[in-house]
């Protein structure tokens, strides 16, 4: 559908839906090693490459944010591909996609940020990330789940030093904190 080899490039609110090929179905971005492609706010839509990947980023830096790739089909690579340059995804949503991977990279790494992945199955080659070379682990999720556990604790107030008076009316400047005991 796009092929682009130099230049900077910006693809944004765009529909692209109900195409085939064989290989880069929505687009493919080639050797742009000096600009950084960006994509945004598209939806990519029921396409289907007979061979592989729907949107390929080939030795070019790039970034998708707040798009929608549902009902798309392939049998190798990735759904989303980057090779020797990384890859920001950003805020998008993956539906009902299927076949190879969904993201794949070769000497790169995919940054994925906020996305939300739904019903992808894949029966052909690897899973739904497929990554080569990697160095870093991308994917740590920093998140920790402490306790859900009954909050016992004493009722501390906190006076303020201005008003030094207890009267119902000066319980307004007072700070209440909820200390939990054994912290």
């Amino acid at each position: 559908m796009i092929c682009q080899q130099s230049g900077n490039s910006s693809l944004s609110n765009a529909n692209i839906s109900n195409c085939i090929a064989n290989y880069g179905v929505a687009f493919t971005y080639l050797d742009l090693k000096k600009s950084i492609t960006k994509v945004s706010f598209c939806n990519f839509e029921r396409l289907k490459a007979n061979s592989g990947i729907i949107t390929q980023f080939t030795s070019s830096g790039g970034r998708i944010e707040n798009c929608n790739y549902i009902n798309n089909s392939q049998r190798l690579n990735g759904i989303v591909e980057v090779s020797n340059k990384n890859l920001e995804i950003l805020s998008c949503s993956f539906e009902n996609n299927s076949g190879g991977a969904l993201f794949a990279a070769t000497s790169a790494q995919i940054y994925i940020y906020h996305c939300s992945i739904d019903k992808y199955s894949e029966s052909i080659f690897s899973g739904v990330i497929d990554t080569y070379d990697m160095t870093t682990d991308p994917f740590h999720n920093g998140l920790k789940f402490y306790e859900l556990g009954q909050c016992e604790g004493e009722l501390t107030i906190n006076h303020n030093k201005q008003t030094p008076k207890r009267k119902l009316s000066d319980i307004l400047p007072y700070i209440f904190i909820l200390v939990r005991k054994g912290r």
